[in-house]
């Protein structure tokens, strides 16, 4: 059965495709505004860290990074953290739900350093400003960052299933293949790619 919480797309008159509306499994169809979310969540709660430089947000489920949609990340941290130009205005709410990207606003330092799919809930990393965003991404892509996976789980695994033990210094070799495997295919993919072209990681900097 299909996921009844895909997307949907609204239709002009002219047939053509605008605005996607989603179906959220905080609200719904119809209940799916940035001040919809903002009524189910705490910022005392959503907002893990907070420093000078950086922001790390506790990302709700079923919610986009950016984009022409009724609510996003963007849009929540922008509300959170308005820019100069929207700390004096009057109508913060609208302004904000009429921005359909990040660029909107030419003083917006806020940067995602990584980014979450649309279903997925976690910890997201963002830089308050351009700077601390590059230094952050950066650090991702050398791997230079330390990552710690926590698994929740429930019951018990059945001991006869099949396990695979290996150990770290494994682990680094295969990412060291896979990077550099992946870095000649790039070199050969680049020169095919459409002028404007920018890697997913490099599209909020």
């Amino acid at each position: 059965m299909a996921d009844e919480r895909k997307d949907t797309r609204r239709q002009t008159t002219s047939g053509a495709e605008s605005t996607v509306i989603d179906n959220p499994c905080w609200g719904s169809k119809n209940l799916c505004s940035l001040s919809h979310l903002l009524g189910l969540i705490d910022r005392n709660t959503s907002i893990i860290l907070e420093s000078e430089d950086y922001i790390v947000l506790n990302k709700p489920p079923d919610l986009r990074m950016d984009g022409d949609y009724p609510a996003t990340v963007i849009k929540l941290l922008t509300y959170w953290y308005p820019s100069h130009s929207l700390q004096i205005a009057t109508d913060l709410m609208q302004k904000i739900c009429n921005l359909t990207k990040l660029n909107d606003l030419h003083d917006n330092e806020i940067r995602p350093c990584h980014q979450l799919d649309y279903a997925t809930s976690g910890a997201l990393l963002v830089g308050r400003t351009r700077e601390a965003a590059r230094k952050a991404c950066e650090s991702f892509r050398d791997r230079t960052s330390d990552k710690t996976y926590l698994a929740l789980v429930h019951g018990h695994v059945d001991i006869d299933c099949p396990t695979l033990s290996i150990s770290s210094e494994q682990i680094v070799d295969w990412i060291r293949c896979f990077d550099k495997e992946r870095a000649n295919k790039s070199k050969v993919n680049r020169k095919q790619t459409f002028k404007g072209f920018q890697p997913t990681s490099s599209i909020f900097l």
